[in-house]
């Protein structure tokens, strides 16, 4: 797969104001972007937003934002948010949700870390229905859609 990179530097407040060093992948079908991120001398897995899961990040409360950012932070990392727990429906513990309420409102993160060295952010949303603790089934379906969207594009990076 055809990537074009851009290298930047950038400061990076949310992260005690260190220096990233970044490199940025947009693939051309627009579909996934990825952010390699490396602070000092550890290197952290690229992290691929899936479709318009970042979108949807962006547009959500901003104390929201940060917790999600640091869940998926720290699966870069190799570690597991606190938060963070296996997605009911999905085999083992490769597909991974963050819940957080704000304000009233339920936001939810899923992300899966089971294919290769590397974090994918599949879906971000606002969880709508208030009287039920299950995640809806149309959000069901796009998370495993994305998750197979994820699955092939690994398997296309080992080929790269």
């Amino acid at each position: 797969m055809t990537s074009v990179c851009a290298r930047f530097t950038t400061s990076a407040e949310r992260l005690q104001g260190l220096k990233q060093d970044c490199q940025l992948i947009l693939y051309p079908n627009g579909y996934i972007l990825s952010v390699l991120v490396r602070i000092g001398d550890l290197a952290v897995k690229p992290l691929y937003w899936l479709f318009g899961s970042k979108k949807d990040l962006l547009a959500m409360p901003e104390d929201v934002q940060d917790v999600f950012g640091y869940a998926l932070h720290q699966a870069q990392q190799g570690n597991k948010h606190t938060q963070a727990v296996p997605l009911k429906g999905f085999s083992g513990a490769g597909v991974l949700e963050v819940v957080e309420d704000y304000d009233g409102d339920t936001y939810r993160a899923v992300y899966t870390v089971k294919f290769g060295n590397a974090v994918y952010a599949l879906h971000c949303f606002q969880k709508k229905s208030t009287s039920d603790i299950k995640t809806a089934q149309h959000d069901i379906d796009l998370i495993k859609s994305r998750l197979k969207a994820a699955e092939e594009h690994a398997k296309g990076t080992k080929n790269d």
